[in-house]
């Protein structure tokens, strides 16, 4: 991957944390074990790079782990494009949910990133 790639790359997997819709409508959404979910990702400059994640861990209503990636317009995997591995829990806290989503990337320096997210319920 060159050096243009790995910064795009950066800048859209930044961008999905804040700018960034995924569209999902008429597209693989199978949540289970083994599914797949593909999608289009608008970026701030309107590009829509396609994406996949592939299912490998459901334990319902408590976690969700999956590889993400690039695709081709196809879907087909980009390999030129960076992959990571995504674990996303959900816990009761304080009457709400809290959720943690961890992002692991095999390779550009061995990249971590996560947030948690503490959603409390909304009075009527």
């Amino acid at each position: 991957m060159t050096a243009v790639d790995e910064d795009r790359a950066d800048a859209l997997c930044h961008a999905l944390a804040d700018r960034t819709r995924r569209d999902i409508m008429g597209r693989d959404h199978d949540l289970q074990r083994g599914g797949r979910v593909t999608y289009f990702m608008t970026d701030p400059a309107g590009d829509k790079p396609a994406g996949y994640s592939d299912v490998t861990a459901v334990d319902e209503p408590r976690s969700l782990s999956f590889v993400d990636g690039f695709a081709d317009l196809d879907f087909s995997p980009n390999s030129a494009m960076p992959v990571s591995q995504n674990a996303y829990t959900f816990t009761e806290h304080d009457g709400g949910t809290q959720a943690i989503y961890v992002s692991t990337y095999g390779d550009h320096q061995d990249r971590r990133t996560g947030c948690v997210l503490t959603c409390a319920p909304i009075s009527a």
